[in-house]
């Protein structure tokens, strides 16, 4: 097996189980989106992307700072269970901030969906608590914990289609859509490597400071996906209107879901590359370019794929409610080879090697230009809000990796 075989196995087996998670996901937004209609969806639309962004201040940059240090203490088991109770005390601190926060914000603004957005935080932050992928990810039990969650959210899926019936369920909506990890709890247990982190090993309060540094220092590079989700949806519908933003969600929920397949293989990429540079082996970098050019070949693929069957796409998996969508949708479809390339130049390179700061800069950077786009999109072009904001994914992304690509061939091994 060649080198960037070796290297992929394990990436591509856990990403191999994330198309039966992203079917099941499929028919649970099926099911929503015809169940609550365009206005409805919208607003559970917004409530979850604030969920999301509540689990992932929860998760407080762990999935990239505490997976590093796991792999580092990985032979020191007494060092290995302190650093667990240290992640987990400064997530319960955070999620709970989280949760506050969300409360006093909705409250003060007097939103009308102030109780579902509670309910949001809460069951996100909850459920990132409950889920310590990072420990799994350094340990290299990626497909365990994609099978656990892949069981929960089968569960979750038939709980939705039995119980939600229409907007007047929509918060039991919100609850089966960020519950699974909560479901998957009894099954990661099963694992003795957990179970033996449970053992009680109380870090000291300078070690605790040094946690929460370290999960800082990453937080936004976990966070900046979905918080710019979150503010992109939020910016439109105060631009347009409810149903405008369900017709832009729908549509993204189906580009989402495809790209999630890359950006499971990166995630489960980088621990190796991690490793590599804690042994002091260079060998990632000289496989880092080779395993972008495969995600980039089959996320153009992708892409092509949906940009041809974006009508029937949205007639299958969206229903009739959604027609508005499919224009929507094949934009989204041009923006997958220019959103994995930036994912991939962070995850794979720039993040394992120490370019964390100029990472945070570029997807500041993104952020910056999906709100310009989508501004000046729907000043320019009344009724082109859906519209503008997927133009706002593809084109800020796309320029963004444009740039990244150019400063850093220099680093690509001759």
């Amino acid at each position: 097996m060649s080198g960037v075989g070796a290297l992929a196995t394990r990436p591509a087996l856990f990403a191999a189980v994330e198309p039966l998670s992203l079917a099941v996901g499929f028919v649970l937004q099926a099911w929503l989106m015809r169940a609550l209609g365009p206005a409805a969806y919208g607003a559970y639309a917004l409530a979850c992307a604030l969920g999301v962004v509540a689990a992932t201040l929860t998760d407080f940059g762990f999935n990239f700072s505490g997976v590093t240090r796991a792999i580092e203490l990985a032979h020191d088991d007494g060092a290995s269970r302190r650093h667990f109770c240290a992640v987990q005390m400064v997530k319960l601190l955070a999620g709970a901030v989280a949760v506050v926060f969300a409360a006093a914000w909705s409250w003060l603004a007097g939103t009308e969906q102030a109780a579902m957005i509670v309910l949001a935080t809460a069951v996100g932050a909850a459920s990132v608590w409950c889920l310590p992928s990072w420990f799994f990810f350094s340990r290299h039990k990626m497909v365990m914990l994609a099978c656990s969650l892949l069981a929960a959210r089968v569960l979750c899926l038939i709980a939705a289609v039995v119980i939600v019936g229409g907007p007047a369920q929509l918060s039991w909506a919100i609850f089966f859509t960020l519950c699974a990890p909560i479901i998957a709890l009894p099954i990661m247990l099963t694992d003795a490597q957990l179970r033996a982190q449970l053992v009680p090993r109380r870090p000291d309060r300078s070690e605790l400071v040094v946690t929460a540094s370290s999960g800082l220092s990453t937080l936004w590079l976990s966070a900046q996906t979905v918080v710019s989700g979150a503010v992109l949806q939020s910016l439109l519908f105060d631009l347009t209107s409810s149903a405008t933003l369900g017709v832009f969600a729908a549509a993204d929920r189906v580009r989402a879901g495809v790209q999630g397949l890359f950006a499971a293989f990166g995630a489960a990429a980088f621990p190796r590359f991690v490793q590599f540079r804690v042994e002091g082996d260079s060998v990632g970098d000289r496989r880092t370019w080779p395993l972008l050019r495969l995600q980039l070949a089959l996320a153009a693929a992708a892409g092509l794929v949906m940009f041809v069957l974006a009508p029937d796409i949205v007639r299958i998996v969206l229903g009739p409610q959604f027609p508005e969508s499919t224009p929507v949708l094949r934009v989204l479809a041009l923006a997958l080879v220019g959103t994995t390339l930036f994912a991939g130049l962070g995850v794979q390179l720039m993040l394992p090697s120490g370019m964390g700061r100029q990472y945070t800069i570029a997807t500041l950077a993104v952020l910056g230009l999906q709100c310009f786009v989508l501004m000046v999109v729907t000043s320019l072009v009344p009724g082109a809000g859906a519209l503008g904001a997927a133009w706002a994914v593809a084109l800020s992304e796309g320029a963004v990796a444009l740039f990244l690509i150019v400063r850093l061939s220099h680093r690509r091994p001759s």
